[in-house]
């Protein structure tokens, strides 16, 4: 309603305009007094035409406010847009630009009018820039292409630039687009990109990605060759195409269930068959790729040779077979500890002497069928040779599987692994009851017997004397007495020496008699 009653106000004001107009003009047309309709009409026609003339006018003053304030717009535009524009002559002289491109170039744009745009550029630059301007001017489609500028503290500045010939095709008129940012980005992806492929080079194993289905998709260059295929036989194949069957059955079973479950790969060993036909063991590991939505993309994983480690462990593992079997094939009592003093293997025979089970018998389970009376000896004894890492041995009775004690010889070393540590103790026992009984015999007859009966070490020192002995010499010989320094004394008794040493029985000359009673 008020745009209405605005625009009847604008027609008023617009006529009452065009009549004072019209009484100002003079006019020498005359009709006759008669003809009042005639001079009506005439009136109204040049009031209208007065009209048209006043609109015309203010439409006329209207488009050139509107032109002024198109090129104010089209000035903004060309001067503070994001590009830089550039209008360049055949022999790359920048005939105008804007201010963007004077502030990508870092120079004033009065500066930069009518200079030479290849003398910004270094040599190799400036062989790129004239080459596309040679593109243009040849009239070709539109021209890009990338330049690289150097200012002071070695700051660099990347550009694309694209052009095109202009409607007069006296120029070349250029768009410059910064694309630092981007550049160094690439750069330092780039470095990164070495980096982990230097990394990958020297730890020596394979990095590889598959997408859902399970395919290669991706294969870095070293590590591969551990299986001397290309990445052409590699890439969009299955882990599974190069494992044997029954591998390749048991292996997919175990991943396709990890990925079902959007699960880690963690130290999955896998046999693989290189191109050579030879077979590789690899310690497989791998994260889930996801998109956004969690959907399972594939896997990015590492695969490691372990080939020589697993040999290693399997020539081990026989060897230990071949160690028990030897070990059960004796007469001995074989037993170990850890470092814990536990017991933690006995062997068949022990087992089948005491009549008991190996989960019976390990940790201290196998003292059950120590004597009572040799408990505290046999313990301590133990515990003081494996705190000083040092050998022992010791008798003791240990419960047969009839249920009678037996005597038992036990010699236990200190036990090291390859690489000199201390690990536990080994021990082998034997049954010495009959041996026991055969000394105990031996015991009675020498202390019955009525001749003097001495039994010495290899150094002469009296280790036994029978009463008979005793009652001779009147008195036990102190520790350090030896009968060898007797025989010394005499040269036909010295060279007895050597032959009593050896072992040999000596029956000593009736002169022979010292006693040390004094």
């Amino acid at each position: 309603m008020k745009k209405k009653e605005q625009v009847k106000e604008s027609f008023i004001l617009l006529r009452e305009k065009a009549i004072e107009i019209l009484e100002k003009k003079a006019t020498t047309v005359e009709f006759p007094a008669s003809d009042h309709e005639v001079l009506k009409l005439i009136h109204e026609l040049q009031v209208h035409q007065i009209e048209l003339e006043l609109q015309n006018e203010e439409l006329i003053q209207a488009k050139a406010k509107e032109a002024d304030l198109a090129a104010e717009k089209y000035i903004a535009l060309y001067d503070f847009a994001p590009s830089g524009y550039f209008t360049i002559s055949r022999e790359g002289e920048i005939v105008d630009l804007n201010l963007s491109g004077a502030e990508m170039l870092c120079k004033e744009r009065s500066f930069l009018r009518n200079t030479i745009l290849t003398s910004l550029f270094s040599t190799e630059n400036q062989a790129i820039f004239k080459r596309f301007l040679v593109d243009v001017f040849a009239g070709r489609r539109k021209q890009i292409c990338e330049l690289m500028l150097e200012f002071a503290e070695n700051k660099r500045s990347y550009f694309h630039l694209s052009g095109k010939l202009s409607i007069g095709k006296d120029y070349c008129l250029a768009t410059m687009i910064d694309i630092t940012d981007r550049k160094l980005a690439e750069e330092k992806l780039k470095k990164s990109e070495e980096r982990m492929e230097d990394i990958i080079f020297s730890l020596g194993d394979w990095v590889w990605e598959l997408d859902k289905n399970g395919v290669y998709t991706y294969s870095s260059k070293h590590g591969i060759d551990q299986f001397g295929y290309s990445l052409d036989d590699v890439i969009g194949k299955t882990p599974f195409d190069f494992m044997p069957p029954d591998e390749a059955a048991r292996i997919s079973a175990i991943f396709y269930e990890l990925a079902a479950q959007k699960s880690i790969v963690k130290d999955l060993e896998n046999w693989n068959i290189r191109k050579d036909g030879k077979k590789i063991c690899m310690l497989t590991n791998a994260v889930p790729i996801l998109d956004n939505d969690g959907n399972l993309m594939g896997y990015r994983g590492v695969d490691k040779d372990i080939t020589k480690r697993k040999q290693a462990e399997i020539e081990l593992q026989e060897q230990e077979v071949q160690y028990r079997n030897l070990a059960n094939s004796g007469l001995s009592l074989i037993w170990t500890s850890g470092t814990d003093k536990l017991c933690n293997y006995f062997n068949t025979s022990w087992l089948k002497f005491t009549g008991r089970t190996l989960e019976e018998e390990i940790g201290n389970g196998w003292t059950e069928g120590v004597h009572p009376e040799d408990f505290d000896r046999c313990l301590e004894t133990y515990v003081t040779a494996f705190d000083k890492c040092e050998p022992f041995e010791m008798e003791y009775r240990l419960r047969h599987a009839s249920g009678e004690y037996r005597w038992i010889l036990d010699m236990g070393t200190p036990n090291f692994n390859g690489s000199g540590e201390f690990i536990g103790y080994i021990g082998n026992c034997f049954d010495i009851t009959e041996r026991k009984h055969s000394e105990a015999m031996l015991n009675a007859i020498i202390e019955k017997n009525p001749m003097s009966i001495q039994i010495v070490d290899k150094e002469g020192h009296l280790l036994q004397g029978n009463p008979a002995f005793n009652k001779l010499f009147g008195s036990i010989p102190p520790p350090d007495f030896s009968i060898f320094d007797d025989l010394r004394k005499n040269k036909e008794l010295e060279q007895l020496i050597p032959r009593v040493k050896s072992g040999e029985v000596v029956q000593l000359p009736d002169i022979y008699y010292n006693p040390h009673d004094g």
